[in-house]
């Protein structure tokens, strides 16, 4: 023990032997000595059972191991419970991490991929909710009523003889949208939606066609900023203001 450890170590206990290929782990406790050969590898753990099964020894049976002389006759039987542990620590081997299998790689991989489409697709429909927020609650805004005033001007000028044709220009109708309502590139349900036209914004109605209504407004959404046009169905406008044509 001096030649091994040197001189100032001979009190140290011995824990381990390397033997070629094969080590000799060594348990002591207060009567005996618990050694078990091994090679390779030992799994995590092991040596925590070691000293857990050397304690539950000398609990047991420590006075018949302090009195033992060399005769066997005189010690309890102790081999099933080292034929346990051999057979607990074989199990703990084959039991250890294996390596994942072509099939768990792709299961793995196509998960992962999933994860972050999923996540992309929710931080899309968040965004677009926010969006949206203004239009599902809009801010109260002032009506504005526009009332038309006609003033007739008495004339007193001679007819002439000369018979002028009027010229009639079409002035746009004033308008508001009575309710949130989709606005369509044209004027059928089944063309493209583009837009959300807020209840009480001003628009302008530029034609109709059947129940439809093609309309122009101002839109002070991020993604609609500026003038717009499209049709939306009748029912949602309002007419505040209609100009007669002026000769």
């Amino acid at each position: 023990m001096r030649d091994s450890f040197g001189q100032g170590q001979a009190d140290k206990e011995l824990d381990e032997v390397q033997y070629g290929d094969q080590r000799v782990i060594v348990q002591s406790g207060r009567a005996a000595y618990l050694a078990v050969v091994t090679t390779g590898i030992e799994p995590e753990g092991f040596r925590a059972r070691l000293r857990g099964l050397a304690s539950d020894l000398h609990v047991k049976y420590e006075r018949l191991l302090r009195d033992y002389t060399g005769d066997s006759s005189t010690l309890p039987n102790l081999q099933p419970r080292l034929m346990r542990l051999v057979a607990e620590t074989a199990f703990m081997q084959q039991a250890g991490p294996k390596p994942m299998t072509r099939a768990q790689r792709v299961i793995l991989v196509g998960g992962s991929l999933m994860g972050l489409l999923l996540l992309a697709m929710g931080c899309f429909y968040l965004r677009f909710t926010i969006a949206l927020l203004p239009v599902a609650f809009p801010s109260s805004t002032p009506t504005v009523t526009r009332t038309p005033t006609v003033t007739s001007t008495p004339t007193n000028t001679p007819t002439p003889t000369a018979t002028f044709t009027p010229s009639v220009t079409p002035t746009p109708v004033e308008a508001e949208a009575s309710g949130h309502v989709w606005v369509f590139r044209e004027p059928s349900e089944d063309s493209p939606k583009f837009a959300i036209l807020v209840r009480d914004t001003p628009v302008t109605m530029l034609e109709t066609k059947g129940v439809w209504i093609h309309v122009e407004w101002y839109d002070t959404l991020p993604w609609l900023f500026g003038w717009q046009r499209g049709w939306v169905p009748a029912r949602w406008v309002s007419v505040l203001l209609v100009m007669t044509p002026t000769p």
